[in-house]
């Protein structure tokens, strides 16, 4: 039976071969053939719990799908995707041109077929890359089968996932674009990396930013090669749907950016976190109402946050670890939810397969950072309901009100877990040193 590091396409579990091929068709083949009782339960777990899910939550609120197909159905027509001014009535829609144009062939199945339809395709991306993460944590092993149904467990079973559906926005698929890269980083695919950049970023325009992983590796003919897809993309969307629509985009963008659209939400950013907490606001009582002391936490927090990831991203390795490009990987885009003006539960969806990942992983992840990361999910199926408790009491007490920014503190631990990873991580040949140093002494 093929080995793991075979499959995989390295000579040791955590470092990439030079010579090493993706996949092994032979090899996959002999393994399929070897393993279909398992395959077979997989896609039969598969298939029961994407319809538990599906029956459970196609008849949800829907609110940003109900958006999307409204738009679409305006795109269709021929009339102005983007509102200005913005109207609740017509729904609050900033997102790329790209969302209007995938729901577009789903317009057949009319009101509500193709909410359900789009749902439908959601909830599959978010298996689909559940799957991923199984493969990328074990390999193609018998082991796959029995993480892989542990991943779909946590997956559709925690508040992220719910508040997501109840919006049916894009962040499963994006799920599924960012285990892609998962994949692409442990294999040094970066061309791959730069691709589904440039594809999430077409989705959502934050996903740019991830290009900063890319330089601070100093990829940068990935990089050129990312700014370029997504430039051409864009300009493409926009020639369809006409270059005067994109002056409404720019300014929605830009509302949204500064928490000004989309009625009164809450969100979880550093940013956010100063403003509800920091000064007056109409969500609850701060701890102190003072400008100065909101601004003070804001710039020393985010500074402290991109400083930290600067020196991670930069500083020297006694060795190539694929372990490490992975962690660094999730640790980026968690520092940019961070220091991001907007973020809200919902966006943890797209962190899934890396939290995943951290506990399953069979690679040179310390056993402390996988029980944190489970007890992080643990949380994760817990935390609406401390946050609506904190929302509550937060009118009178500022102090319960804490319980209100739990998505923040989740958030705030989960990279703190990632750093500490970061820094315990070797690759095998530098444990197997530290070994044999210990036995010699």
């Amino acid at each position: 039976m093929p080995t793991n590091d075979k499959i995989l396409g390295s000579t040791e579990p955590g470092l990439v071969s030079r010579h090493s091929r993706l996949t092994d068709y032979s090899c996959l083949v002999s393994l399929a053939q070897e393993n279909y009782r398992e395959i077979l339960a997989a896609i039969l777990v598969t298939w029961l719990v994407l319809t538990n899910v599906y029956h459970l939550n196609c008849n949800n609120v829907m609110m940003d799908a109900k958006v999307f197909y409204m738009v679409a159905v305006r795109y269709a027509s021929g009339l102005s995707i983007y509102m200005w001014p913005p109207s609740a009535d017509t729904g609050y829609f900033l997102y790329s041109p790209a969302i209007p144009m995938l729901m577009r062939p789903l317009l057949r199945w009319g009101d509500p077929g193709t909410l359900q339809v789009w749902f439908g395709l959601n909830i599959v991306a978010l298996s689909i890359s559940g799957g991923i993460a199984a493969l990328l944590s074990v390999g193609c092993t018998k082991r796959a089968f029995v993480v892989y149904c542990a991943i779909l467990a946590m997956f559709f079973h925690n508040w992220a996932f719910t508040n997501e559906a109840f919006g049916a926005n894009c962040q499963m698929l994006l799920a599924l674009i960012f285990s892609v890269m998962l994949v692409a980083v442990r294999f040094g695919k970066h061309n791959v990396f730069a691709a589904g950049v440039a594809i999430g970023a077409c989705f959502k325009l934050w996903m740019v930013g991830i290009i900063g992983y890319l330089a601070l590796k100093r990829k940068f003919k990935e990089v050129i090669v990312c700014l370029a897809i997504f430039a051409c993309s864009f300009g493409l969307m926009f020639q369809i749907i006409g270059w005067d629509q994109f002056d409404a985009f720019a300014k929605l963008n830009k509302l949204y950016g500064e928490r000004k659209l989309g009625g009164n939400i809450l969100m979880h950013s550093i940013s956010a976190f100063g403003d509800v907490h920091l000064k007056a606001n109409t969500f609850m009582k701060p701890l102190v109402d003072n400008e100065s002391i909101r601004n003070i936490f804001v710039y020393f927090s985010d500074g402290a946050i991109l400083l930290t990831l600067l020196w991670v991203m930069v500083r020297k390795r006694e060795s190539p670890n694929t372990t490490e490009d992975i962690l660094k990987l999730c640790f980026f885009i968690s520092s940019m939810f961070l220091v991001m003006p907007v973020f809200h539960l919902s966006y943890v969806v797209v962190l899934l397969p890396g939290l995943a990942w951290l506990i399953f992983t069979n690679q040179q992840i310390t056993p402390l950072c996988k029980v944190s990361g489970f007890l992080l999910y643990l949380v994760l199926t817990r935390i609406q309901v401390l946050a609506d408790y904190g929302l509550a009491k937060g009118l009178t007490n500022p102090v319960a009100g804490l319980l209100a920014s739990m998505p923040f503190f989740w958030l705030v631990a989960f990279w703190a877990v990632l750093l500490f990873a970061i820094l315990n991580c070797r690759s095998p040949e530098i444990q197997n040193r530290c070994d044999n140093r210990l036995k010699q002494n």
